[in-house]
């Protein structure tokens, strides 16, 4: 029996090494992006906006610079609670959205879409959006744009 359970360790003991190593290998090479203040840091900020039944709410950004960019799109409640975070490494001449679809129960739903970047040097490059769309017919009903987006130099501190 202990034999037999020495050989089941063993066993699976090989079949998680290699998980592990690609687990450590992911973990090397993510998105990094600092949120506690050191660094210049900087953001994006839209208007609030209310969404409801059949509405999602998407935030788009576009880099026009010509090096990667590594950023974090956030969706922010009126009381400043984190409702969906998602880095990512936006290529040169590339978008990157979220969406944010109205949550199943309650009424109104009001948020801010925010875009943060640890280089404040990277929010000249970058070009925002925020959509409130019909979930039905997908026709947009609320639309900011650049010009609506207000800067924020270190947010984080």
């Amino acid at each position: 029996m202990k034999k037999r359970c020495l050989i089941l360790t063993i066993t699976m003991a090989m079949a998680l090494l290699p998980a592990s190593a690609f687990n450590t290998l992911a973990q090397k090479e993510r998105v990094t992006i600092n949120s506690a203040g050191s660094g210049s840091g900087a953001s994006l900020s839209s208007g609030m906006i209310g969404i409801t039944a059949g509405q999602t709410a998407r935030l788009s950004v576009w880099n026009g610079g010509d090096k990667d960019v590594a950023l974090r799109l956030l969706f922010i409640d009126g009381g400043g609670k984190v409702l969906i975070q998602c880095n990512d490494v936006v290529p040169s001449g590339n978008s990157f959205s979220e969406d944010f679809q109205w949550p199943c129960c309650g009424g109104r739903v009001e948020l801010h879409g925010e875009i943060r970047v640890d280089d404040k040097q990277d929010l000249d490059v970058l070009v925002p959006s925020l959509q409130v769309t019909d979930d039905q017919t997908g026709k947009t009903t609320v639309a900011y744009g650049a010009g609506d987006f207000v800067p924020h130099i270190n947010p984080f501190q």
